[in-house]
């Protein structure tokens, strides 16, 4: 019996399923935008005290965290966002394997929040295992 091989695409939409239900744990109401190939992969929403939180996220597998804080920064920039780096630690694990970095900004009511959420590339050792 021959073995399916999984796709790039699949393991992706796998992730982004994994992290959609993390962040529904946490009371967020969460919109995959999947075949848009837009900027954002998850948006997710929730109610906290008078204010609503909107996050956006785009979402990568298998970066450096180089990597990483370069599509962070390429977010930023399209928005024309601040973000103070020397009171930020820029890299934060959402859960095992699985880290975000973000920023957010407010307005009255709303705050905004944009950032990539990822999972680290695996480093070989010489035998080439990881």
């Amino acid at each position: 019996m021959r073995k399916t091989k999984t796709t790039n695409y699949v393991r992706g939409r796998n992730f982004e399923y994994r992290v959609k239900e993390l962040l529904e744990k946490e009371g967020y109401i969460v919109f995959r935008t999947a075949g848009s190939h837009g900027l954002f992969d998850l948006i997710a929403m929730k109610r906290i005290e008078n204010h609503i939180w909107v996050k956006f996220w785009q979402l990568k597998r298998n970066i450096t965290h180089k990597q990483a804080l370069k599509t962070f920064n390429e977010i930023i920039d399209k928005f024309d966002l601040y973000v103070d780096k020397e009171n930020e630690s820029p890299f934060l694990q959402l859960t095992k394997g699985i880290f975000k970095i973000e920023v957010y900004i407010s307005s009255n009511r709303i705050v905004l929040f944009f950032g990539v959420i990822y999972t680290p590339t695996k480093r070989k050792t010489k035998n080439g295992k990881s």
